[in-house]
């Protein structure tokens, strides 16, 4: 059902710009790039990994409504979405790889991963995609204000990556909401919301676990 007269979040939030940056290593970049600590670099590992499907798997369940969207700032709003996250997925590949070169079996988790991601877009259906999708970018974006409010937190992050995960954060915080008013345009009910927001924590928390273990295991931790 389409509810286009319903509010955008968005409306008065802040405006979409897509930022390109290219990340890549130099011959100094630590493979414990978070304060030289394997357990909070693993963490962030952990979610890098997860990135890349992730990204892809927004912008699919988002791009299925995209003619249905009425309303032209959220149509606007929606295009530079995806193109956010279409560069957040490039990046984080390339850092992958660099994972990938360390050592780490990350081509095996992301093709594990990214069959997870196929089987919930035939197996959940188009709305409980996008509500799962959503969740996840509320939670991205606490993430991301988590990142940007404490320089403490910044300082951690070796510089190297640093400009990296600060340009992730400020365009998850950015988009926060275009996932969300896609949903309300779509299908308002609440149900239907926190159905995805469940799906969400649960998933989210398993994959991260799942990723997190294995990366200490790899290095004897």
């Amino acid at each position: 059902m389409l509810m286009t007269e319903l509010p955008v979040a968005n409306r008065t939030g802040p405006e979409l710009r897509v930022r390109r940056i290219q990340w890549s290593e130099s011959e100094h970049t630590p493979k414990y790039w978070c304060s030289g600590e394997p357990y909070f670099t693993s963490v962030m590992n952990a979610l890098s990994c997860l990135f890349p499907g992730g990204e892809r798997f927004f912008i699919a369940s988002v791009q299925k409504f995209h003619s249905q969207i009425r309303e032209p700032q959220l149509k606007n709003n929606l295009k530079l979405f995806c193109g956010q996250e279409s560069l957040h997925g490039q990046q984080y590949g390339k850092f992958n790889h660099w994972l990938a070169r360390q050592g780490y079996p990350v081509e095996h988790w992301e093709r594990r991963f990214e069959s997870q991601l196929q089987w919930r877009a035939q197996f959940y259906g188009s709305q409980v995609c996008v509500s799962l999708t959503a969740a996840l970018e509320h939670m991205t974006a606490v993430l991301g204000n988590a990142v940007l409010s404490n320089p403490l937190v910044q300082q951690t992050f070796h510089k190297d990556f640093r400009p990296l995960v600060i340009w992730h954060a400020i365009e998850e915080i950015e988009h926060k909401a275009v996932a969300f008013d896609v949903l309300r345009a779509v299908n308002s009910n609440y149900a239907l919301r926190m159905a995805g927001f469940v799906l969400a924590i649960v998933e989210l928390s398993l994959n991260f676990m799942v990723l997190f273990f294995a990366f200490l295991r790899h290095d004897r931790q």
